[in-house]
């Protein structure tokens, strides 16, 4: 089992699900948390503390992944995965001012999406 808490925002409970079930079957991540809004999604960080942010850049509400992103590093510093379906949101000065391990597209890769967090966590080292 592999200990690194990840912490997936996503508004789609079924992109979510395949997320989380790629990650578990190809690395063997058993911790995680699960958001679907970004005021949900600060709540939990506070508490669960996770190593990666796997998040949505369009969230409901009134916070963004973006926003959600700034906010939970005011509390701490946590590299980020985004993920998008809006091909202009990968360029977002924005977005690249949070200097994400990825920005990946919907529907994503799977081989893109393991290659991301096997770098995120090879960073974080």
């Amino acid at each position: 089992m592999n200990d690194k808490k990840i912490l997936i925002i996503e508004e789609e409970a079924i992109i979510a699900l395949e997320i989380r079930n790629k990650l578990e079957d190809c690395f063997g991540y058993r911790l995680f948390a699960m958001a679907r809004s970004g005021w949900q999604a600060i709540k939990i960080a506070k508490e669960f503390r996770p190593d990666l942010l796997l998040s949505e850049i369009i969230l409901p509400g009134e916070l963004d992944g973006i926003s959600t992103v700034e906010k939970i590093r005011e509390i701490l510093y946590v590299p980020v995965i985004f993920i998008t379906s809006n091909e202009y949101l990968k360029a977002d000065k924005r977005v690249q001012a949070l200097k994400p391990i990825a920005v990946l597209g919907k529907p994503f890769d799977e081989q893109h999406l393991l290659n991301a967090v096997k770098d995120a966590f090879s960073v974080c080292k």
